[in-house]
């Protein structure tokens, strides 16, 4: 966390500046250009991130754009993407408060050999976000200036927005475009009602209700085994599954096209590769039945 006081890295490095909700690839792109000249400079090469997201401070709760990607998944696919040193920045009323020269300076001290500094050219920072590239450019701070990407055949720029609004319609297909990955959710398999069993469809049941959420339904889906590094296919019900009486607790559940026991506990990763219908609360379990085989017909005529 910055301090006026402390010094955090004192080693020659460039700083990727950003929230980075969702990782999309005009994010990917600053995080690239950041770590490419790191690696030529043999510089350290660090990310610096911030939560809550600030727009629950300075909109409140309910105006707050909604995160795609919760801050533990985000930091993880960071490290993935190879950052050794991250910076989670707490966004409170007394940060948000702060001039673009303060935060500036507060980097320079905690950073005293910082050389680079990249970000996104719609990336705002300091009191009522007035720090942005051009303020930069203009203070004679040295940073990199990145364009933003636009998607094939539109003139749209990518952006946490556009995908938030994709997550909302279920549009996988512009996600994917975006993000160059399809929308996951990732856990560990918890234990259920076994409901599944009993009908013939058995389930691999994992809990997943983040900010920003895909409407209630059944998809056609992959599913990992993290602990083995399988893949397998299928259709999945995300929602409360409001025919059986339960909790309301949102699921993600899964019934393989193959016949495979994953035990409690054990790590996946399901990407939801193609909405299939609204979830529905059908009459009867027979009904239910009867609804999931077509869902799986489905799911195959996609997949093959």
């Amino acid at each position: 966390m910055l301090s006026a006081d402390k010094i955090i890295e004192k080693k020659k490095c460039v700083i990727a500046m950003g929230i980075f909700d969702s990782l999309h690839s005009g994010h990917l792109k600053v995080l690239n250009k950041a770590k490419i000249f790191a690696e030529k400079n043999n510089y350290e090469f660090i990310v610096l991130t911030f939560d809550p997201h600030p727009t629950k401070i300075t909109k409140g709760i309910k105006e707050a754009s909604r995160l795609i990607l919760p801050l533990e998944l985000r930091l993880d696919m960071l490290k993935e993407f190879g950052a050794k040193k991250i910076i989670v920045q707490k966004f409170d009323k007394k940060f948000s408060k702060i001039s673009p020269d303060e935060f500036i300076n507060l980097l320079m001290k905690n950073f005293p050999n910082l050389r680079a500094l990249a970000m996104g050219e719609n990336f705002r920072f300091g009191k009522n976000a007035t720090g942005d590239v051009k303020w930069l450019n203009k203070n004679n701070k040295h940073i990199k200036i990145l364009s933003a990407i636009n998607l094939q055949n539109s003139k749209k720029t990518i952006s946490s927005s556009r995908l938030r609004i994709a997550i909302a319609k279920a549009d996988l297909k512009s996600f994917k475009q975006m993000t160059k990955r399809d929308y996951f959710a990732i856990g560990k398999v918890i234990s259920g009602k076994k409901l599944g069993r009993k009908i013939g469809f058995p389930t691999l049941n994992l809990s997943w209700n983040p900010e920003c959420k895909l409407p209630y339904g059944v998809y056609a889906v992959k599913l990992e085994n993290l602990n083995s590094k399988r893949e397998y296919f299928g259709v999945a019900n995300y929602g409360i599954s409001p025919t059986i009486d339960n909790d309301k607790k949102v699921l993600v559940e899964t019934n393989l096209f193959e016949n495979v026991k994953f035990g409690v506990g054990t790590t996946i990763k399901v990407s939801f590769l193609k909405f299939l219908r609204t979830e529905k609360k059908f009459s009867s379990l027979e009904s239910l039945k009867k609804a999931i085989a077509i869902d799986k017909e489905k799911a195959l005529r996609f997949l093959s």
